[in-house]
C-alpha cells in the first residue's frame, strides 16, 4: 500500500515528465513514478550501498529500461539537460538548498520537495531561485505532518503569511491547529525576559489565526 506522502508526490507528476529522483535511497519513489507511466527516470544517491539495492529493486520490477541509477552527491555529475523535473523527498531543507544551487536547474521546469524541516526558509529560497509555489499538500502519516510542495519555473512572490504557513487550504485546519499548539508550547517555555523572541512567536500566532479565521474557527 502506498504511503500518503508517496501518493501526494505522485499526484504532482505526469507521464510526460522526465524525472530525477535525488536521494533515491532504495528507489521506491522512482519505481512508482515509472509505474505512473513516466518513460525517463534517473535515481541518484550518494550511497553506493543504496544504489546497489535500488538497482536490484528496479530489476525485480522489470523497469531497468526506464529507470537509470547514478551514484552522485545531489546533482553533481548529472546530465540535467536530459530532464525537466526533480523530486527530492525526506531530506532537511539545508541539504535540499545545497543541492538546488544554480546552475544545475537550467532545463528544470518542475521541482517536487518534501522537506523534514525549515519550510519557511525553503519557500523563500525557492522564490529566490525564480520558482513559484504552484501547489502544496499536507498529509498526516504515523502521527507526523508532512508538507509536499510543487514548484514550477517562474518567479512569483508569496505573501508573508504564505512563506510561514504555505498556501491556504481549508482541508488543512487540523494542521493549522497543530502549529498553533506548538507555538503555544514554545511560548510557555520561553523566559519572560526574552521579549524579542516572544514577540516573534506572537507574530507567528497572529498570522496563523488569520488562516484559522478563514474557516470561522478560533482556538
Amino acid at each position: 500500500m502506498k504511503s500518503k506522502r508517496l501518493k501526494a508526490i505522485l499526484a504532482y507528476l505526469s507521464p510526460e515528465d522526465c524525472i530525477i529522483d535525488v536521494g533515491c535511497d532504495h528507489a521506491y519513489i522512482a519505481i512508482e513514478i515509472a509505474k505512473l507511466g513516466c518513460k525517463k527516470v534517473l535515481a541518484t544517491d550518494i550511497s553506493q550501498g543504496a544504489i546497489q539495492i535500488a538497482k536490484r529493486n528496479i530489476e525485480q520490477q522489470g523497469l531497468s529500461k526506464i529507470i537509470k541509477t547514478q551514484k552522485c552527491d545531489g546533482l553533481k555529475g548529472v546530465d540535467e539537460n536530459a530532464y525537466n523535473t526533480i523530486v527530492i523527498a525526506g531530506m532537511g531543507a539545508s541539504t535540499m538548498m545545497d543541492i538546488l544551487i544554480p546552475p544545475c536547474l537550467k532545463r528544470i521546469e518542475k521541482i517536487i520537495l518534501q522537506s523534514n524541516n525549515d519550510l519557511e526558509e525553503l519557500r523563500r529560497f525557492m522564490t529566490q531561485l525564480d520558482y513559484h509555489l504552484a501547489d502544496e499538500t499536507v498529509v498526516l502519516e504515523k502521527k507526523h505532518y508532512y508538507t509536499i510542495m510543487k514548484y514550477e519555473k517562474g518567479r512569483k512572490e508569496l505573501e508573508e503569511i504564505e512563506y510561514q504557513l504555505g498556501l491556504y487550504k481549508s482541508e488543512n485546519k487540523d494542521y493549522y491547529e497543530y502549529l498553533n499548539h506548538k507555538l503555544e508550547e514554545i511560548l510557555e517555555k520561553l523566559p519572560t525576559e526574552q521579549d524579542e523572541k516572544r514577540a516573534y512567536i506572537e507574530a507567528q500566532k497572529e498570522r496563523l489565526q488569520i488562516y484559522l479565521n478563514k474557516e470561522n474557527r478560533t482556538i
